[in-house]
């Protein structure tokens, strides 16, 4: 606190501090800044007052005063206007409805938006999700291996750890054939399976009272022209599988012949050229992987019937079979019974023949629309079923998002 008094000379005093006080005549020009500012005078002055809460209280002279602060109080004998003092005016309240609008919009953007608060949540809960599974998939990998290095089962197999549906890394190459070939010129219709399931294999039988595992192509990699005698066809695609000749490899046009295997996509695995020699494709099966059949040649046949039946009563578990017209594309059987297709066919699938008899002429055919049904007087895909000897071992090889399981084998 700052006091001047008894001062008569003409001056110019300053005054900074938080409260100021100024008594006596004088001819002042005063300059007061602080939080609060008080002045009395009976003179001719020039009062400033800056600060939050500045007080000028005259008493009776002329007086030119300028007060500058937020509340502002004059006593005394100048007039002043309350409501201009201390009023909010319109404009203000405007403005602030329109900032408060503002803030609630962002606001709301922050919980609501793309990136907003909701929307992070629900991301991180899937990352979450994710990362459980993917370590839960690791712990499943990690005990698979053990079981694989202990031996498994008998023979090597722990069949609890093989579901149907598994892939499995089997030694024969092959390339996708096209499905759908006019028997009378051999011009390609196409229906080729998507790329991700040629070389692969497919677990389509488990067999634990016989100790037998059964394998089928995941792709296509031959076709065969049926003709119009089912028994014919029959034999060649079971019995004589390796008795029945081939036309020509993978994309050749030619004419086909009557109940032959028309194109090759099987590959030899050291030129990787395509075989189209049936003793050459004989000679890829014969590995210490593959069962030998009863007539001395390795145990490969066509899919038929009855191995679409058995699968369709595994995944159902109800005691059904697939009859004429039966969609058996859904959910339990897409890319295991029926192969989706690549390119601008994709919602199509492979047509593949199930090597059974539908009658004298027919034989039973997965269309490339999902029915089965009865077909003749087309080369249509093959897809060989491989037994596999007894004494197999499978160790894990990875999993995936469909949660099935690819397998290394090895005696």
């Amino acid at each position: 606190m700052y006091k001047t008094n008894n001062v008569k000379e003409e001056k110019n005093v300053n005054n900074v501090g938080a409260i100021l006080i100024a008594r006596k005549p004088q001819r002042n020009t005063k300059t007061n800044v602080g939080a609060d500012v008080f002045v009395n005078s009976t003179t001719k002055k020039c009062n400033i007052g800056v600060g939050a809460n500045a007080s000028v209280c005259p008493n009776a002279t002329k007086t030119n005063q300028k007060n500058v602060g937020v509340g502002l109080d004059q006593p005394g004998s100048v007039k002043t206007d309350p409501y201009k003092i201390h009023a909010i005016t319109l404009v203000a309240l405007v403005i602030t409805v329109i900032i408060l609008i503002i803030l609630a919009g962002v606001s709301l953007n922050l919980a609501l938006g793309q990136n907003g608060i909701f929307v992070k949540s629900k991301e991180a809960v899937d990352k979450y999700k994710d990362s459980a599974q993917q370590e839960q998939n690791e712990m499943d990998n990690l005990y698979n291996t053990l079981v694989g290095l202990t031996g498994g089962g008998a023979g090597g197999v722990d069949y609890s750890q093989l579901k149907i549906g598994d892939y499995v890394n089997y030694p024969v190459k092959y390339d996708n054939v096209a499905t759908w070939i006019n028997g009378s010129d051999g011009k390609d219709k196409g229906y080729y399976p998507e790329d991700k399931y040629a070389n692969k294999w497919r677990i389509i039988s488990i067999d634990e009272e016989n100790n037998e595992v059964k394998l089928v192509s995941a792709g296509v990699p031959l076709n065969y022209y049926h003709y119009n005698n089912s028994s014919t066809s029959v034999e060649n695609l079971t019995t004589n599988f390796f008795n029945t000749n081939i036309k020509c490899g993978k994309g050749i046009q030619e004419t086909p012949e009557k109940n032959k295997f028309y194109q090759s996509g099987f590959k030899d695995g050291e030129s990787g050229s395509y075989v189209a020699d049936i003793s050459k494709v004989e000679g890829m099966f014969k590995n210490n992987l593959t069962k030998t059949g009863t007539n001395g040649k390795p145990d490969v046949q066509s899919m038929t019937k009855d191995d679409l039946d058995a699968v369709y009563k595994e995944i159902t578990k109800e005691e059904q079979e697939t009859s004429s017209r039966t969609y058996v594309n859904g959910t339990e059987f897409k890319e295991l019974l029926a192969i989706p297709c690549k390119e601008n066919k994709s919602d199509k699938y492979a047509t593949t023949w199930l090597d059974s008899a539908f009658n004298d002429l027919d034989l039973w055919v997965v269309h490339y629309y999902g029915y089965v049904s009865d077909g003749t007087f087309n080369a249509y895909g093959v897809r060989p079923i491989v037994s596999l000897e007894s004494n197999v071992k499978f160790t894990p090889a990875s999993s995936n998002e469909n949660e099935t399981t690819t397998w290394n084998i090895s005696k």
